[in-house]
């Protein structure tokens, strides 16, 4: 009975040690999980987790990566497209001096050269176009006042494209530091305006370059000479335009005060930029004889760029600068 009896108790101890064993292993594990639910649970400075940190790091150093990557592509574009619109604006230049070499060549007025002269003209639009393209996809910074104009002026003398040609001077003027720049980019805007009809807007701009060159900063005895004679030719520039609408009392108001303001001692002035004025006026005077209210033919085109012509030796418009490098006129005082 009693060896019955341990083989029968043996294994019901054992059953009751193993019950209690579990029993502290599960006590155990379960402190465990509250520990950790209390670690997770606690609020942790993001800083001081290192993964976040690292996280953190990588992210902010592939966006500066992304975003200079994407600068130097854009500053690459702007670079590309800037030299393909200077050759442009090289091949614009050489049309003029191509177009005069024809005239001279075929002086005739032969059919030969009005084919050459068409196809120039072609040719001109199709480069300024392609010029006026690229200006749209710089930003308007990128291209300096005399590029603007050069454009715009070729656009102007094809007669095509004229709205472009507009939005381009406005862009013109408003990038415009220099003030002899600043100075052709409002004669061109007001061209433009009397030509097309906005003859009020066109005038208060013929004002604006006149009122530019008034207040210029000059000091020396020949100053108000300078300023006189140059804003005597903004004043035959809108002569000219008001002839070419039919406004005769307009252009002949207009004209007078020009007369008044080279009515100064020709004392100082380059005697090539004064004949040049002289051959100007007689010609605005001639075409004021004339005028009957309808647009007189005055030898030029409907849109004619201002300040692309120039006299030799000189640089157009206020570039002209009547008192550089040439000694007194005294003989002619």
């Amino acid at each position: 009975m009693d060896s019955g009896n341990e083989i029968t108790g043996t294994p019901e101890k054992a059953l009751l040690q193993g019950q209690s064993g579990m029993a502290t292993r599960i006590e155990d594990m379960q402190r465990e999980i509250n520990a950790l639910q209390v670690h997770v649970m606690k609020p942790q400075r993001w800083y001081k987790d290192a993964a976040v940190i690292v996280a953190a790091a990588s992210f902010a150093f592939s966006a500066a990566t992304t975003l200079f990557s994407y600068r130097q592509s854009q500053r690459q574009a702007i670079h590309e497209t800037r030299v393909e619109l200077r050759g442009l604006i090289e091949k614009l230049s050489t049309i003029p001096r191509i177009r005069v070499e024809l005239i001279n060549k075929y002086s005739n007025g032969s059919q030969d050269q009005a084919v050459m002269v068409e196809t120039l003209g072609q040719e001109m639009f199709l480069l300024a176009s392609q010029a006026a393209d690229l200006i749209e996809r710089l930003p308007i910074n990128e291209v300096s006042t005399t590029e603007y104009l050069a454009v715009a002026g070729a656009l102007f003398e094809t007669g095509k494209s004229l709205h472009k040609a507009a939005d381009i001077l406005s862009r013109a003027e408003s990038v415009a530091t220099d003030p002899i720049e600043r100075n052709v980019a409002l004669r061109n805007n007001a061209r433009y305006l009397i030509r097309s009809g906005q003859s009020e807007e066109g005038r208060l701009k013929y004002q604006q370059a006149i009122d530019l060159v008034e207040n210029l900063a000059l000091n020396g005895p020949s100053m108000p000479v300078y300023k006189a004679y140059t804003n005597a030719e903004t004043l035959l520039y809108e002569v000219e335009d008001e002839l070419f609408t039919g406004d005769c009392t307009a252009a002949a108001k207009t004209f007078a005060e020009a007369r008044k303001r080279l009515e100064f001692s020709p004392n100082h002035i380059d005697v090539r930029y004064r004949d040049y004025l002289n051959g100007r006026t007689i010609e605005l005077q001639s075409n004021l004889t004339t005028c009957n209210g309808s647009p007189p033919s005055i030898g030029v085109p409907p849109h004619p760029p201002i300040g692309t012509a120039v006299i030799p030796n000189r640089t157009p418009l206020l570039g002209i600068n009547p008192m550089q490098g040439q000694e007194p006129d005294v003989s002619s005082k």
